[in-house]
């Protein structure tokens, strides 16, 4: 019966190995940025030259994660996961 991880005192040790390694491909939305200019017929309505309401996103979403068990950003399991930040404004001209 083969054991599922080689043993420490292993004769090849000395040798090159690919059983540790991990593929880390990651696919993350990190930040992201959405606008709407509302249009010059509604704003000229209000009085004002120019309006834009944004919706800003911080650490948004990990699409593929190499690592089931923690933040691929963290350097370690115990770390706290990075905060998600979403942020709205509106941008108005006089």
């Amino acid at each position: 019966m083969e054991g599922k991880y080689p043993r420490f005192d292993d004769p090849s040790l000395n040798k090159n190995s690919d059983f540790w390694a991990l593929d880390a491909t990651m696919i993350r939305v990190n930040n992201m940025t959405l606008s709407y200019k509302a249009p010059l017929s509604l704003v000229r309505k209000l009085g004002l030259s120019g309006a834009r309401i944004l919706l800003t996103g911080n650490n948004l979403w990990t699409l593929v994660n190499p690592f089931s068990y923690k933040d691929p950003y963290t350097s370690n399991t115990y770390d706290y996961p990075v905060l998600r930040t979403i942020s709205a404004g509106l941008s108005v001209n006089l």
